[in-house]
């Protein structure tokens, strides 16, 4: 009945060939098909059509070697037509999902083209109560692939894809193109020498289909870099009118590729490009920066990292507490940096610190302070062996001061004193009012010659200054009491110091002495405080 249909001899080993790397070929520009929607699962679905095609001829390449190998692997004429029945089956069921892209992965991969092969079986076994069962296996296969390949390619001029209605347009003609090619030769249409055709149509289709694909592709780069335009100005409206400072710079070598107007007013930076600047040239301390970016790849997110900034433009200096991130912005890695400017809690600190560390009248450290600050220098010692001196001294006769001059003159006597001490004595050397008119001083990295030479030259530095009260210059001296015992311990290094003090307000005043464990016995009945 349709005998017609029968392909006068184009199930020849050339139309296979050419079906079969078309189809191969088909598969492969589908597959690389790009996409930001759901067109690309109609792109994927009719890959796997073409795969299975594919695969269909590459097993019938493969069957007629089979009983070389062994010859119980001979398949029967029956076996081949069900099998290519089959799988041509399945990729027009995955063809016909193709027209339905915005369904659920598994309805589109497994749900319908499984509907769709139940119904062309059914279509096909209520055939063959009026057709011969060999004439259907035959023709029926052909016939199915080609309707779904047509309705694949029509649908693809109904995709609202606005202004790339073009490129698919032409894939669905490419595709149309072989769809009728397929129908052609399925009721021999078509003339003798087929083949050359053949490879005219896949290559025409291929070709059409690859050059669509790098159009959209361009059109969807272009789309995509206007979209990113569009999102880096919004991100930097955003930024613009936050409500605190922002600034980004280059992870690598610290270049500033953002920072917003609050940041740029508090910072002091001028208005130029700021590709110039380096976020790090704010730092007081550039090291900072290290150990910034360190605890940023460490942690990730830097919650809290407190440093001294200093504007290189106008001299301005302030305290920040900086939060920071590594982002990947733009395709490179970034340092996301916000901060608040902490100058005023750091300056409460510092009086606080002040008040609570340092002597009122000389501004020296108190003894609180003072003895807190000997345990890390003891600390030190251990771990290095430096040696260290103390020196303990007060004023000779400063009751005598005190009745002559009155306490105001006193307390200007006690005041120049210290700023004497901070003049002569070393940044290192700590300095503290111990009580009254007396005073000690720690001493690193001083062995004990040096430590009673630098006594004897405060000594001598104190004699000569003018001290000087409204229009009275006072005269005043100091005796002073050197310890280098090594102990680690405040009280009893003080004590031997205070002891040496006291030898020197015995044998006269006015001079320095090193203490030498024999004073105790000889200055233990000495009344303190001799006046």
């Amino acid at each position: 009945m349709l005998d017609h249909l029968m392909p006068a001899a184009s199930s020849s080993f050339q139309l296979d060939s050419v079906d079969l790397f078309g189809a191969m070929m088909l598969a492969v520009v589908f597959d690389l098909f790009y996409s930001l929607n759901t067109q690309y699962a109609r792109f994927r679905l009719i890959c796997w059509a073409f795969r299975m095609r594919a695969i269909k001829y590459l097993v019938l390449f493969i069957i007629p070697f089979l009983p070389s190998l062994n010859p119980e692997f001979a398949v029967s004429p029956m076996a081949r037509s069900i099998f290519i029945l089959s799988i041509t089956t399945i990729g027009s069921g995955l063809l016909l999902s193709s027209l339905f892209p915005h369904l659920p992965k598994t309805m589109k991969y497994l749900g319908l083209p499984l509907f769709f092969t139940l119904i062309l079986v059914f279509l096909i076994t209520a055939l063959g109560f009026f057709i011969p069962w060999e004439t259907l296996l035959l023709n029926a296969p052909a016939l199915m692939w080609s309707i779904s390949l047509l309705f694949a390619s029509i649908s693809f001029f109904f995709i609202p894809t606005g202004a790339q209605i073009r490129l698919f347009s032409a894939t669905g003609k490419c595709l149309l193109l072989v769809a009728a090619y397929q129908i052609l030769l399925a009721f021999d249409l078509l003339p003798t020498m087929w083949w050359p055709l053949s490879i005219l149509i896949y290559g025409v289709t291929i070709s059409v289909i690859l050059f669509a694909q790098v159009r959209f592709v361009e059109s969807s780069c272009l789309s995509l870099q206007s979209q990113l335009t569009q999102e880096k100005k919004k991100r930097y409206s955003l930024w613009d009118i936050a409500p605190f400072p922002i600034v980004i710079t280059k992870l690598v070598d610290d270049q500033v590729l953002y920072i917003n107007p609050l940041a740029r007013h508090l910072l002091g930076v001028p208005d130029i490009d700021i590709s110039q600047i380096h976020f790090a040239d704010y730092f007081i301390d550039p090291t900072k920066r290290v150990e910034l970016i360190a605890l940023a790849n460490k942690q990730t997110v830097v919650e809290s990292f407190q440093i001294q900034a200093k504007s290189p433009y106008n001299g301005v200096g302030l305290w920040i507490n900086l939060s920071a991130r590594v982002l990947e912005l733009d395709g490179e890695l970034t340092l996301y940096i916000n901060f608040t400017d902490i100058t005023k809690d750091k300056e409460t600190e510092q009086e606080l610190f002040v008040q609570a560390s340092t002597d009122t009248l000389t501004g020296l450290y108190n003894r609180r302070q003072f003895e807190a600050m000997t345990k890390q220098a003891f600390a030190l010692h251990e771990r290095t062996g430096n040696p260290f001196a103390v020196i303990m001294l007060d004023i000779d006769h400063f009751k005598n001061i005190n009745d002559t001059y009155g306490h105001d003159a006193g307390d200007v006597v006690l005041k120049h004193l210290a700023e004497v001490m901070q003049r002569t004595m070393r940044q290192s050397d700590v300095i503290a009012r111990f009580g009254g008119e007396e005073f000690i001083i720690f001493l690193m990295n001083t062995p004990p010659e040096e430590g009673l030479v630098a006594a004897n030259k405060l000594r001598e530095t104190v004699e000569k200054e003018m001290f000087i009260s409204g229009t009275t210059q006072i005269p005043v001296t100091i005796s002073l009491g050197v310890s280098f015992s090594q102990k680690s311990d405040i009280a009893a290094l003080a004590k031997e110091a205070d002891l040496a003090l006291y030898h020197s307000k015995e044998h006269g005043r006015n001079q320095a002495t090193l203490y030498t464990p024999g004073m105790t016995e000889n200055t233990e009945t000495i009344a303190k405080h001799t006046p």
